[in-house]
């Protein structure tokens, strides 16, 4: 078992990060060639830079169960593209399924088809707004933004500037939103 740093929680010996507060556990001495997080000169109190990847099932652990609807702190670049991913996955899941039931069912009707692959969509968005935004949020605190930022998604071209900043590394070291994720 791995011990949280921050919130002391035990974790399972696999996991990278801590399933209560999302922070970087520190891998075991016999799997990092002696080394503190798998990288030489990096210690507990000095953790690894970003490079450090989160796994897909991590990010979309962070983000639906323990920061559902968190609008502050920090996200990592890892931790939002991997649930940008989850959540367009699931809408082409959630597209998929309501498309195959549309097509199973005794309804012949094109427009009944589309209305019940939209209702399935607009759930789906529903239920992935608030974390969707969450990390968005939390994505361009990392880099020292305002989550106001997120408004410009609404500018037709202007949202260009959003993709570029959430792609963007985060600001090194602690900022104004919190310490590094």
């Amino acid at each position: 078992m791995k011990t949280c740093p921050k919130c002391k929680t035990a974790n399972s010996e696999f996991k990278q990060y801590c399933v209560r507060c999302g922070a970087l556990l520190p891998k075991s001495s016999e799997h990092s060639g002696g080394y503190a997080f798998g990288l030489k000169g990096n210690t507990p109190e000095k953790p690894a830079p970003e490079t450090t990847p989160m796994s897909f099932w991590d990010a979309v652990s962070v983000c639906l169960k323990q920061k559902y609807a968190t609008f502050t702190g920090r996200a990592n670049r890892w931790e939002y593209w991997l649930f940008w991913l989850f959540s367009v996955l699931v809408t082409f899941a959630v597209y998929g399924l309501c498309y195959l039931l549309a097509w199973l069912s005794p309804i012949s009707d094109p427009d009944k088809i589309t209305m019940f692959t939209t209702i399935g969509e607009m759930a789906a968005g529903l239920l992935l707004l608030c974390p969707s935004l969450g990390v968005l949020i939390r994505r361009l605190h990392d880099t020292d933004r305002s989550g106001w930022w997120a408004l410009i998604a609404f500018v037709p071209v202007a949202n260009i500037l959003l993709i570029i900043f959430t792609l963007l590394a985060g600001t090194p070291g602690d900022n104004k939103y919190g310490p590094v994720p």
